[in-house]
């Protein structure tokens, strides 16, 4: 039905509608599979499919590509523009239940995103578990000895630049950045069945452009997501 009417927006005189997105960042249990469903809608739908992907490392385009294919059975149609070089970063991820432990973890990625960035702090983003106080978590981390010169704000704090912004996971959707963390990223999720998991996952990929960071609470239960990571610590 939402199709429908936004196809009913056109001009009848030429066509004028374009619909663009990714089916796998669909995060529900209900819409179209597949933009072919839409033909009883649009009756002369044509699909064209995205070839290249400029905008990611090959190492997490990849990383993509893998969830993709666990979730619909196929490849996608994209691919990277370059090739993988040993230099990227990895994606990481690391364990634990210790809150202390955690926090100095994002504290020693945070610097060495400062130094792979040439000593300054590219944009970043922390995602968090929905209704987890941003403004208590920021101040955990400006507690951190370690954090040095890098500045950290809520996102809704505008006034703050060059920093790294926090923000709750339900704001991840038309958010990009260079570097992206999330979070206590099993209890964000809690509930959901893992094919809705690897769907969050994978709109979390798209958006970092170079690294991407999660922490999880326990590895047990979690096999299915870690396994996606080049590495991962735990405690």
């Amino acid at each position: 039905m939402d199709y429908y009417f936004m196809y009913s927006f056109r001009n009848y005189d030429y066509s004028s509608v374009t619909l663009c997105g990714d089916i796998m960042q669909g995060l529900h249990q209900y819409g179209i599979r597949d933009w072919s469903e839409l033909k009883d809608v649009i009756p002369n739908l044509e699909v064209r499919s995205l070839l290249v992907s400029y905008r990611q490392t090959p190492t997490l385009v990849e990383m993509a590509k893998k969830i993709y294919f666990a979730e619909r059975g196929e490849f996608p149609s994209y691919n990277s523009r370059e090739s993988i070089s040993e230099e990227e970063p990895k994606p990481l991820a690391f364990v634990s239940e210790d809150e202390e432990e955690k926090i100095e973890w994002i504290v020693d990625r945070l610097r060495d995103v400062y130094v792979d960035y040439g000593k300054q702090i590219p944009s970043v983003a922390i995602f968090i578990p929905n209704g987890k106080n941003v403004d208590a978590f920021v101040e955990k981390l400006l507690e951190q000895d370690d954090l040095g010169e890098i500045k950290v704000s809520a996102g809704k704090d505008t006034s703050i630049t060059n920093a790294v912004k926090v923000y709750e996971l339900s704001q991840v959707k038309g958010m990009e950045f260079e570097v992206a963390f999330f979070y206590d990223l099993d209890e964000a999720l809690k509930g959901n069945d893992k094919a809705l998991m690897r769907r969050h996952l994978y709109v979390g990929i798209s958006r970092a452009t170079s690294h991407l960071y999660a922490i999880f609470n326990q590895e047990n239960g979690n096999e299915e997501l870690l396994e996606y990571f080049s590495e991962y610590d735990k405690v």
